[in-house]
């Protein structure tokens, strides 16, 4: 279907109506039995003599109260897009239960078929209404229900349903019930202070977000949080640059058709060089719905209480002590009901788009790289490592390990020997897809018929939430990777929060390589370097090119960074060698940074925390904070060489 459609009929299905008053005519729910006569959506008298034996449904919504209200045996026909609950599909799938045509294109001929009692209709769709005097004409009574483009409309809904079809207590009921769960909500985020924003999209290219006078406004309000669009009316079109000047703390994506799951879109927003820069993605507060949790946003019936439930847990998880998942499918009402993460099988795809089976929880591992070590280190899966790279030292557990025997090298990180992976007849190796040393390893892996996944290269923070929630999904320990998650991006979003105030003052150089006297390598843009920088409060002094890349002392002098940075593993430079050439050196001895006396090394653990892309990097967010606004954290001085004693500045 085209993409256009698509879109086209999610926006009708949700476009905004003045909400109309229900009147009931007639019977008032006592004992005496008469006719029963209301006035639908479309202002329309319509009376029922008694209680409907057959009912058609034109839209899934409806679909839905109908089920709601005990009356789903009583459904002969249903709309193509009509899926929940699974009785409709099981009744579809067993011809107990018949399609009269699409949403958008239902057939007097197949309603007419099914001999109904009475025929439900939306509001919102032009064509079903088309049908209403060819129909009555043939007999058949028509109901008018409301769109349901507002939550009173919801009620309004239910409670016409309950009356035409004679269910009235059980229309009451389901009523109270919403208002009860509505009211629980507002009752546990009473006390919380925080006015979190919040961008709801529907659509991702273009991005459709929702605006005012739309129900999910509605629902982002009453779950605690403030519409970043709210100023815009309906489903407008946002623009990338409008989506970046909202900044929101909390991104909510509708699935809706996306032919890809929601772990991919995440994986999507987490590596674009614009959306991985926003607040919501740096935090991991990215939360997309698929499938049927989607449609407890995009269907105005009953369920639209859980979607508020799960918008506040998501908003206020430290209100309800709970850890949220970033993706909702079906099997949402499950967690909503253990209001915790479960570690479910889902479908696993590596950075490559190759599907990737779950292994036991006992299954061993070859790391080839430090960063992947620390993530393995990091999901408590430390027991699992049979081999890593004569690189990888870190935790300390890894060294005494291998010193003890207990664990095996196999080379360095970007030129591991097959041999010894081989030998070791691992379960599962971890490549990373940026090292060209790994990729080239997949076809002799392939040829011994060991399993591997290739890691995203480490290009922003977002990569390396993938790569834990990949490692994570693989293992199955999801919540523990969430965990891991969300306490990186907690650190990291107090750090922000406390230089928002000095965001990009500060002109920062940052390298990853320097000879005195030779070759400077510095990090530019499309690194996870660079995402430090930007979330400590800086600006890369380098940012207007791609990766990492030598540049000469000309070069820096014209960029001329208020702080460098130098990262040092091996401990190899000389410090006091180091500033006798700077300001020597006539070009050097002119740069800012110098002449402030702001050059920093980061050497042992300290320069790791850089130079690794996995847990700590959120450490090193933190003390390059540290760094840049030493006053902010009430450092009066700061080291010249910060080594492996560095978390005392944190």
């Amino acid at each position: 279907m085209d993409k256009k459609i698509i879109i086209a009929i999610f926006l009708a299905l949700v476009i905004i109506s003045a909400g109309t008053l229900v009147i009931v005519l007639g019977n008032d729910g006592g004992d005496e039995i008469s006719p029963v006569t209301v006035v639908d959506a479309e202002g329309r008298n319509v009376t029922t003599e008694a209680a409907p034996t057959s009912i058609v449904s034109c839209a899934p919504s409806l679909t839905e109260l109908v089920y709601s209200l005990g009356m789903g045996d009583l459904l002969v026909g249903v709309t193509t897009s009509c899926n929940y609950p699974s009785d409709v599909t099981t009744r579809l799938a067993n011809g107990s239960l018949v399609t009269i045509g699409g949403y958008w294109t239902p057939t007097v001929e197949a309603i007419v078929d099914t001999n109904a009692s009475i025929v439900l209709m939306d509001q919102g769709v032009p064509a079903q209404l088309a049908l209403i005097d060819q129909l009555e004409l043939l007999g058949m009574t028509v109901v008018v229900m409301y769109q349901g483009s507002t939550i009173d409309q919801v009620f309004d809904n239910i409670e016409l349903m309950g009356k035409i079809c004679w269910v009235e207590d059980a229309a009451d009921d389901i009523v109270e019930d919403m208002n009860d769960g509505l009211e629980m909500v507002e009752n546990t985020i009473d006390d919380s202070d925080d006015d979190v924003t919040v961008a709801f999209c529907c659509w991702l290219d273009p991005i459709y977000a929702a605006g005012n006078e739309t129900y999910v406004h509605e629902m982002i309000v009453m779950a605690g949080g403030v519409n970043c669009f709210e100023s815009l009316t309906a489903w407008p079109t946002i623009s990338m640059e409008g989506m970046l000047d909202a900044d929101p703390d909390y991104v909510i994506i509708t699935g809706m058709m996306y032919e890809t799951s929601g772990e991919a879109v995440l994986q999507y927003l987490r590596n674009d060089s614009l959306w991985s820069t926003m607040t919501a993605v740096q935090n991991n507060h990215v939360y997309v719905f698929v499938n049927q949790a989607e449609n407890i946003f995009n269907r105005p019936c009953a369920r639209l209480v859980e979607g508020v439930q799960i918008l506040a847990m998501i908003l206020h998880s430290d209100l309800y002590n709970v850890t949220v998942p970033n993706v909702f499918s079906d099997d949402y009402a499950d967690w909503l009901e253990n209001h915790a993460v479960t570690d479910v099988a889902i479908d696993i795809e590596d950075s490559l788009g190759r599907a990737i089976e779950a292994l036991d929880e006992d299954s061993t591992i070859v790391s080839l790289e430090p960063s992947i070590t620390e993530l393995v280190y990091s999901l408590g899966l430390n027991d699992n490592l049979v081999g890593v790279s004569s690189n990888c030292n870190y935790p300390a557990n890894v060294s005494e390990r291998v010193s003890a025997g207990t664990l095996s090298t196999i080379g360095k990180y970007n030129k591991p020997n097959i041999e010894s992976i081989g030998n070791l007849t691992p379960d599962l190796v971890l490549l990373d897809g940026g090292v060209t040393g790994h990729v080239a390893l997949m076809t002799q892996l392939d040829s011994l018929n060991i399993t591997y996944i290739v890691l995203y290269e480490a290009t922003s923070i977002g990569s390396i939430y993938n790569n834990i929630e990949l490692l994570g999904n693989v293992m199955g320990e999801q919540s523990t990777a969430h965990a891991v998650i969300d306490e990186m991006a907690e650190t990291i979003s107090n750090v922000t929060e406390s230089v928002a105030e000095d965001t990009g003052d500060v002109k920062v150089m940052f390298s990853i390589y320097f000879a005195i006297g030779g070759s400077v390598w510095v990090a530019g843009n499309d690194t996870f370097t660079d995402s430090t920088i930007g979330l400590a409060g800086g600006v890369n002094a380098f940012d207007d090119v791609s990766d990492y890349y030598t540049v000469s002392p000309e070069a820096v002098l014209v960029a001329d960074p208020d702080v460098i940075i130098i990262t040092d593993s091996m401990a190899a430079i000389n410090v006091t060698a180091l500033w006798a050439f700077l300001e020597s050196d006539p070009i050097w001895s002119q740069v800012t940074a110098v002449q402030e006396h702001q050059v920093y090394v980061m050497t042992l653990e300290a320069s790791n925390i850089f130079n690794r892309p996995s847990v700590r990097v959120a450490d090193s967010v933190n003390l390059l904070a540290v760094t840049l606004y030493p006053e902010l954290f009430g450092i009066s001085s700061l080291p010249e060489v910060f080594d492996s004693d560095y978390a005392d500045y944190l």
